[in-house]
């Protein structure tokens, strides 16, 4: 991605369970894990990289929406792509 994201950090549903994806232009691994000991209220134990993109997207009830989407198949190199840091519970 060129310059700099506006994203800082959010949390998603990924296979029903919950992910909190951080910025990984703007925090390091430990700073972003000290994030998502703040929003989950514990260290997890699976920590990846994947990306995200502000797009528009329907959801299972055919709604539109238009926000950030986690990819977990880019690593942010990509146009458009922020990379992040995943923090998963298993």
């Amino acid at each position: 991605m060129k310059g700099k994201s506006k994203f800082d950090s959010a949390v998603f549903e990924h296979d029903g369970l919950k992910v909190v994806a951080v910025n990984a232009q703007k925090y390091s691994k430990t700073q972003a894990s000290d994030i998502c000991k703040r929003i989950l209220g514990f260290i997890p134990k699976h920590i990846t990289t994947a990306a995200v993109s502000w797009q528009a997207t329907t959801n299972e009830f055919s709604e539109r929406h238009v926000g950030w989407s986690l990819n977990l198949l880019k690593d942010g190199t990509e146009p458009r792509f922020c990379p992040v840091w995943v923090f998963t519970m298993s």
